[in-house]
């Protein structure tokens, strides 16, 4: 609901809320409306130079690191070219992040231990349903479940999908 928390990475939920900076969900603004870190722009869209904008979703597009490109569509902005750029999906075990000057994914796992454009990482599959977790060194939950803290190592926990109920 509008005003409701989305601190902590809780998000907003499905539909046409964003988190704002001040930690609260609020209805996104369309395109061609004003936006600001404090009036954010809807799903979907950027907020570039003031106004929301649709970034662009083909290779081969113009783009600036303000705008980007619809990730969602399978290109990013690429900032050597300033041109959105396919990107490609590894499977678990291959590397991942900026791997030879192009951006690798990864296909139903999370890349662990990439470091900005210099450092690729390791595609390392998800943890299933009530496997062991860590937030900080992976293996990430499969969503919707999330990382439940547990005693022990920073950031280690059991994945678990909120608010469900846990049967002996």
């Amino acid at each position: 609901a509008v005003g409701t928390s989305c601190a902590n990475g809780l998000g907003c939920g499905p539909g046409t809320l964003v988190c704002a900076s001040s930690d609260t969900c609020q209805q996104g603004a369309s395109a061609g409306a004003a936006c600001s870190a404090t009036s954010p722009c809807a799903q979907g869209l950027s907020c570039a130079g003031g106004t929301c904008r649709r970034p662009p979703a083909t290779a081969g597009a113009a783009c600036d690191a303000e705008l980007g490109c619809q990730l969602g569509a399978g290109v990013y902005c690429d900032p050597a070219t300033r041109m959105c750029t396919a990107f490609s999906l590894a499977p678990a075990g291959q590397m991942c992040g900026v791997v030879s000057g192009r951006l690798v994914g990864c296909s139903n796992a999370s890349c662990e231990g990439a470091m900005g454009l210099t450092t690729p990482g390791t595609c390392t599959a998800y943890a299933g349903d009530n496997a062991p977790c860590n937030t900080a060194d992976g293996p990430q939950c499969q969503a919707p479940a999330e990382c439940i803290p547990t005693s022990g190592a920073a950031g280690a926990g059991t994945c678990r999908i909120p608010g469900a109920m846990t049967c002996p």
